[in-house]
């Protein structure tokens, strides 16, 4: 992160040095002037149209004459060591697609021209207003959670407790108010400021003074095909969840062919897993449409198997009804062999095939490998699609 924001710096420096120069060196040589202020205007436009869009973005004037700005709420699971950070920008109206990312940026800081790219990992809207006294009793009670953000919304013991309906959940209603939520691993940098900013406060959660810019990026068409296979390490999570919404959310406006969608996911602690699978997940575990399997790569000393317990179900208002026992294995997934047995299964039924996946480089190149392999055995129905995870 530090290196990016060095090179970053040492670039805009470099490209000022340039065009000054350039400016110096045509000067004896004639009217070149023209062409070099082109660029400089480009250059100069591009930087204020993005400023344009933030403004645009995270500020609205309502009908009585207010101004309305972008709110945020982080809060840190130090079992899970994820931020989540969960925005209301008030002039984002329209539903979100998959594949969909945004710049944050922290204007109250040092470093408030940096803008950090992040995946949208969930969204909804709320019809409730922002000052209403569900909110404000939510903002006040003691709560710790990784989960979708509502004002009906009330955690304990660090686990959701939600009086959402799936529908409003996934923002297949849209109301009033729409809140984005991001996954934040801390490592250096700003992300570490965040997470430190969050443990400063007794209940973890901090309320950071950030800016949206975007959405940027594009959907890739895994709903025409019929089974998904989404492939995610880590926070990479932020980008298969989008796609399991929309394939099987049963949105009467989807026109999804997707009849499967499987879900290889690896973290570093368990806890990210039950957070999400109490959360975003907890729609789809158990359907037949949709298969998952969770590992776990912390420390040695955890079980190899682990299931969400009954008195882990006990902590918020989730029984066996709502949210099947999962199994978490302490081991890393066997990409290729998953791969290749499901493309050969998939061909043979006559179905069509996508693998998406979104985590560390090695899980990418694995995941490549094991594509190009089963379509140089016969398997041609069978597309990979790749997000960056990373710079």
């Amino acid at each position: 992160m530090k290196f990016y924001e060095i090179f970053l710096a040492i670039h805009v420096a470099l490209s000022v040095i340039t065009l000054v120069g350039l400016f110096y060196h045509t000067a004896p040589f004639g009217p070149y002037e023209s062409y070099l202020w082109s660029v400089v205007a480009i250059w100069f436009t591009d930087r204020v149209l993005r400023v344009v869009r933030v403004v645009y973005v995270n500020f609205r004037v309502t009908s009585a004459r207010e101004i309305t700005v972008t709110k945020t709420r982080a809060t840190y699971n130090e079992h899970s060591d994820v931020i989540c950070l969960e925005v209301h920008a008030p002039s984002i109206k329209d539903v979100p697609t998959p594949g969909q990312f945004y710049y944050l940026y922290q204007p109250t800081t040092w470093t408030g021209y940096e803008s950090h790219p992040f995946t949208l990992g969930s969204w909804h809207h709320d019809p409730t207003d922002a000052t209403s006294p569900e909110i404000e009793s939510y903002r006040n009670s003691p709560s710790l959670s990784l989960a979708t953000f509502t004002p009906d919304s009330y955690f304990h013991s660090g686990t959701l407790t939600s009086h959402v309906s799936p529908a409003q959940k996934h923002g297949r209603k849209p109301g009033r108010y729409q809140y984005l939520v991001f996954w934040v691993r801390p490592y250096d940098g700003w992300t570490k400021r965040l997470r430190d900013a969050c443990i400063r406060s007794p209940r973890y959660t901090a309320n950071p003074t950030l800016l949206l810019e975007g959405p940027y990026g594009h959907s890739h068409p895994l709903h025409t095909y019929d089974t998904v296979l989404l492939i995610a390490g880590g926070t990479g999570i932020a980008s298969a969840v989008p796609y399991i919404i929309s394939s099987l959310s049963g949105s009467s406006s989807n026109m999804s062919r997707t009849v499967n969608v499987g879900l290889i996911w690896t973290a570093r602690q368990k806890a990210f897993i039950q957070e999400i699978c109490k959360g975003e997940l907890t729609d789809f575990l158990g359907r037949e449409d949709f298969e998952a399997e969770f590992f776990t790569t912390g420390s040695s000393s955890a079980e190899g198997t682990s299931l969400l317990s009954e008195e882990t179900l006990r902590m918020g208002e989730v029984n066996d009804a709502d949210l099947p026992a999962i199994e978490i294995r302490h081991e890393r997934p066997d990409i290729r062999s998953i791969i290749l047995d499901t493309a050969k299964e998939e061909s043979l039924a006559g179905a069509k095939l996508a693998v998406l996946v979104c985590g560390p480089a090695g899980m990418a190149d694995e995941a490549r490998d094991a594509v190009h392999r089963a379509m140089k055995s016969g398997c041609k129905n069978v597309s990979y699609f790749e997000e960056a995870f990373g710079w």
